[in-house]
């Protein structure tokens, strides 16, 4: 039988000064507390890779370097493979931009900008569509196996022009699961 802890999806309605609040996916962390028919119970959908959850956020919490556990990262890299930010992502998105400080990734027929603050917002100024990306494979070799979530056939590293300042930015993040 699997067991899994509960995160408190209660951390993801924070306190940011935003009203609006937006849905995204979060998964639980295996642990010995709950069993697969008690996430079921609490609503808890059972998922290719873990149990998952749609909740309703304002933020994204992060915790300085790290990333709360149920949430993913995405990282930026320099042309060294050393990193430059890090963001918190919802589970199962992909990365189709970046504008400065903000992250767009889309997420089912939506474009979810997150900032490197935890910060989110919607973006109507592009397609949720995952359009063909240049590969940036060769850095992440520092980061598989160090960076949680971040292993050999499931991660991806692209390399995105930065709609505000045109400049080319390497973005490594996980890939759904399927």
């Amino acid at each position: 039988m699997r067991a899994y802890f509960l995160i408190l999806v209660a951390a993801f309605a924070s306190s940011c000064s935003n009203s609006e609040t937006y849905q995204i996916q979060v998964r639980v962390e295996s642990d010995e507390r709950f069993s697969s028919a008690e996430l079921e119970a609490r609503g808890w959908l059972d998922s290719p890779c873990d149990y998952t959850k749609f909740v309703d956020a304002k933020q994204l919490p992060t915790t300085g370097r790290n990333v709360v556990p149920g949430t993913e990262r995405a990282i930026e890299l320099d042309t060294y493979g050393s990193e430059v930010t890090r963001w918190a992502l919802p589970t199962s998105v992909i990365p189709i931009g970046v504008r400065g400080g903000w992250l767009l990734v889309s997420q089912r027929t939506s474009v979810l900008a997150i900032h490197e603050s935890g910060d989110l917002a919607l973006d109507d100024t592009i397609s949720p569509e995952i359009g063909p990306h240049e590969a940036c494979s060769e850095a992440m070799e520092k980061f598989v196996g160090h960076v949680p979530g971040i292993g050999p056939g499931n991660s991806a590293c692209w390399i995105f022009d930065d709609s505000e300042s045109g400049k080319k930015r390497r973005i490594m993040f996980p890939l759904p699961c399927t």
